[in-house]
């Protein structure tokens, strides 16, 4: 399976290469998410539930972060085991560019799918990693706002900042389903991690 494409992120570069590699935003981003620990710089330990299409197991995956040029690109190599339900495993690139207030965020990924998971259609598969990928940058666009930015920033000052109303009711639904949007990689079952992938 292959996925490519790339979604506007309304924070710094910067800022969105952080939260890209922090696992407690990485935990809250991707679906049915119930583990994520660094063990290394770049390498990651995943547990999550998964509810591909008819498949619905617990997978536990590892994430590997190579040629990382932060905060511009890395390589993203991912491998995640199901059990019965199948495995995923597969690689993909992320850039970051600099977009007027913002960061672009491109990503290509290639995905191979065993057990169960490779008895999906590829249009499904395809329906399914794309969904995955949506709920991913949904709540990561959230968590990443440069609007939230300011707020953090004005607490180490101890400046207080005034909650934008709308902004508030916004973060405020977004975080109030966050406990139920948990996704696998985008691109571990997007690709089955971080999509699943990614």
């Amino acid at each position: 399976m292959e996925l490519a494409n790339s979604r506007f992120v309304p924070a710094s570069q910067q800022r969105t290469w952080n939260k890209l590699i922090a696992p407690e935003t990485l935990k809250v981003c991707i679906t049915g998410c119930e583990t994520l620990e660094r063990v290394s710089d770049n390498e990651y330990l995943v547990g999550l539930r998964a509810d591909v299409g008819p498949v619905h197991a617990r997978f536990k995956g590892r994430l590997k972060l190579t040629d990382m040029k932060p905060p511009h690109s890395y390589h993203l190599q991912f491998e995640g085991e199901g059990g019965p339900a199948g495995y995923a495993k597969g690689d993909a690139d992320v850039v970051l560019e600099p977009e007027g207030e913002g960061t672009r965020f491109a990503y290509k990924a290639h995905a191979d799918l065993g057990g169960r998971l490779a008895q999906l259609r590829p249009d499904q598969a395809e329906k399914i990693a794309r969904k995955m990928t949506d709920n991913f940058f949904s709540l990561f666009s959230v968590c990443a706002d440069k609007t939230f930015e300011r707020n953090e920033q004005a607490k180490v000052m101890k400046v207080p900042v005034e909650p934008d109303p709308v902004v508030a009711a916004h973060r405020s639904e977004i975080l109030s389903k966050v406990s139920w949007l948990v996704v696998p990689g985008v691109i571990m079952a997007i690709i089955a991690y971080h999509t699943f992938m990614h």
